[in-house]
């Protein structure tokens, strides 16, 4: 699955002017662009990348990584794109430098990042044959130059991912309920709602921002439909939505 051949495919199904090809030793990505003069399209160099660059990360991810609906998966290890429905965050890529949320305890380790470049890679890899487009709205496709380091070229997609790394294997069910607990004691801690990116949200938010002092790390497994509707509550800009949402949370008590 993680070759070379299905990333440029997956290049073509997830981008709608970007097309890649292999020529020589390099990888050779083009930008398709409209000349409104002439009316017609041409191409030009986005990026060109050494296949070394790239090899390494074949090599790893043929060590029991698997790629799954959006989540990179080992047996101690999971990374998920996630994106924040908050209206004043861009929708698929916080500002790091802000946003980063780590936690590191009893050897398990959390954080948000910016995806890694193996991330990327099983992605795209992942879209190979997918009969559906995806457009990875906040892609970076005017580079100040052409993009010849992988991870520049990685970065260009603006994806941000929860990584968890475990001290000892789990299974899907278990990352995923660990990765909702963190995600839930986010959005109480920090009133950041974050949801598994869909790449194709563009709604725009605005939104007062809190902090409380509870921990990030995720002590406690929660009901998944509560902690759903907690953070459609933070998402929504309508008060009655909102209350709807919080008075679902509330019922489950009563």
């Amino acid at each position: 699955m993680f070759t070379i051949e299905n990333f440029i495919h997956g290049i073509a199904n997830v981008t709608k002017s970007l097309k890649a090809s292999i020529c020589g030793d390099s990888l050779i990505v083009n930008r398709i662009c409209y000349d409104y003069e002439t009316s017609n399209d041409y191409e030009e160099l986005f990026a060109q990348i050494s296949l070394e660059q790239i090899q390494p990360i074949i090599e790893l991810l043929a060590d029991n990584y698997i790629c799954t609906d959006k989540m990179l998966i080992k047996n101690d290890y999971i990374e998920i794109a996630v994106q924040s429905q908050d209206r004043n965050r861009p929708t698929a890529f916080m500002r790091l430098d802000r946003d980063s949320f780590e936690v590191t305890e009893h050897n398990y380790h959390f954080i948000t990042s910016k995806a890694s470049q193996e991330y990327i890679f099983a992605l795209l890899c992942s879209f190979h044959n997918t009969p559906d487009k995806y457009e990875v709205s906040s892609m970076r496709l005017f580079p100040k130059e052409i993009i010849t380091n992988f991870e520049d070229f990685c970065d260009t997609f603006r994806i941000c991912t929860v990584k968890v790394t475990s001290p000892q294997n789990h299974s899907i069910t278990e990352f995923k309920r660990i990765f909702d607990a963190y995600l839930f004691n986010i959005a109480y801690n920090f009133n950041v709602p974050l949801a598994v990116s869909d790449f194709t949200d563009m709604r725009k938010f605005r939104r007062i921002r809190t902090r409380r002092n509870g921990q990030l790390f995720p002590y406690k497994q929660y009901k998944q439909d509560l902690t759903k509707y907690y953070q459609q509550a933070l998402a929504t800009n309508l008060p009655f939505m909102q209350y709807l949402a919080f008075y679902h949370v509330a019922e489950f008590f009563f």
